[in-house]
Order: C-alpha cells, then sequence, then structure tokens
C-alpha cells in the first residue's frame, strides 16, 4: 500500500469541506472559561454558551432533541428569551433533569449573567454587594465580682497547692485548701503577692492576671459566692 503524501491528504480533506474545531482553548476542559473570568465581572453569552449551554442543556433542549418542554436553547435569542424559567429551574435544581447538576460556580455565574440582563459581551457587576452583619456585641462580664471558686482555680489550685496542702507538707505552717483558711489568711496572701514573695523566687511568678484576680477578690472582701 503506497503512503499518500500529506499535501495530497490535506488536499482532499478540505476538499471534503473538513474545517479544524474553532473552539476557544478556553473552553476545551469544560467549564475552564467560567474559571478564568475576572472579579467583578458578568461573564459574556459566548462564555455561558460554551462553558454551560453546550455542555449541559443543549442535549435536551435543542431542535435535534425536540425542544424538551417546548424549550431551545441553541442561540443567543432564545436564551434570552428564556432568562426567567432558566433562572428558576436552576435556582430548584431542577435542570438539568437526569444529568450532572451544575457546579456551584456555574450557578453562581449563570445567574449573575440573568441577572444582569443576558449581555451577549461581559459586562461589569453591578449587582450591590450585601454588607456583611455587624456582630452583635456581647456584654462584657462583670470583672467586679470575682468568687472564691474563680480564685481557686485560677490560682490557688495550680500556684499554690504544691507547697501548701496537706499532700505537701503544709510549707511554712499554711494551708490554702479550704475557703476557710484561704479568706483566713487573705491579708498575709496580699502582702507576700505584692511583696513578690510568693509564690517562691524559684517559682514561675503569677501572671498579670493571675495577681489582678486575687487581688481583686482580695480587695472585695474575699467573697465565697455572690
Amino acid at each position: 500500500m503506497k503512503t499518500v503524501p500529506l499535501l495530497i491528504l490535506f488536499t482532499l480533506l478540505s476538499g471534503c469541506n473538513y474545517s479544524l474545531d474553532k473552539t476557544p482553548l478556553l473552553f476545551k476542559e469544560g467549564n475552564a472559561g467560567l474559571v478564568q473570568i475576572p472579579a467583578g465581572t458578568v461573564a459574556s453569552y459566548e462564555v455561558i454558551n460554551l462553558s454551560i449551554m453546550q455542555p449541559k442543556c443543549i442535549e435536551c433542549h435543542s431542535a435535534a432533541a425536540g425542544d424538551a418542554g417546548g424549550v431551545n436553547l441553541e442561540n443567543f435569542a432564545n436564551v434570552t428569551a428564556n432568562l426567567d424559567i432558566i433562572k428558576s429551574e436552576v435556582l430548584a435544581d431542577s435542570m438539568p433533569k437526569n444529568r450532572t447538576k451544575l457546579t456551584a460556580r456555574e450557578k453562581e455565574l449563570l445567574i449573575k449573567w440573568i441577572d444582569a440582563g443576558g449581555p451577549l459581551n461581559g459586562v461589569a457587576d453591578t449587582t450591590p454587594q450585601t454588607p456583611a452583619p455587624t456582630p452583635t456585641p456581647q456584654p462584657a462580664p462583670d470583672v467586679q465580682f470575682i468568687s472564691y471558686e474563680m480564685v481557686h482555680v485560677n490560682v490557688i489550685q495550680p500556684r499554690c497547692l504544691n507547697c501548701h496542702s496537706e499532700a505537701a507538707g503544709n510549707r511554712g505552717d499554711v494551708n490554702l485548701e479550704t475557703y476557710e483558711n484561704v479568706a483566713a489568711l487573705s491579708s498575709v496572701i496580699e502582702e507576700e503577692i505584692k511583696s513578690g514573695s510568693m509564690p517562691r523566687p524559684k517559682n514561675k511568678p503569677l501572671t498579670p492576671e493571675q495577681k489582678d484576680m486575687i487581688l481583686k477578690w482580695i480587695a472585695n472582701g474575699s467573697p465565697k459566692t455572690n
């Protein structure tokens, strides 16, 4: 079998009305065109048609398919004449029917295109932006009242009981395991904290928050509960 020269083959194909695929490279990979639309821009009809209508709608809504539901979406005029129907069906997630649904990105840009009136060419997006809701201010915690439980959990237990407890031998004959003992020694505790003597220098000092909490509690009369 003889090899047909490339030039002759090309000529034969040309004579048979052979034409190269004119689809822009942008749309070769499904809906890649939608991904590349700049922010704040409404897509053109070409993008909507090649990325959504052709792959997702024409299979049913074309003359060859019998114009399902009496709707033909093969050209710009037909699509723009059915914008309300398309939007309603897309929002209801009823179209495409029995086929892969539109992605969130496809829906977003198709609805945006419809709301802009279905422009032939891409235009600026003038849709009013909904401002983010202003967070409801939360009431500030009552920092005036500090209970013994707060002081015990945040200061006494983690920073004092490792020395001043029965298990630790009540260092310095001081036991701070109960409210009564802590309240009875509140003036001594205040003096030791203010002078920096407690916790002992070899131990990690209280944080500013811990120091502020226990000193305020003592200043308020060392209340047990509110």
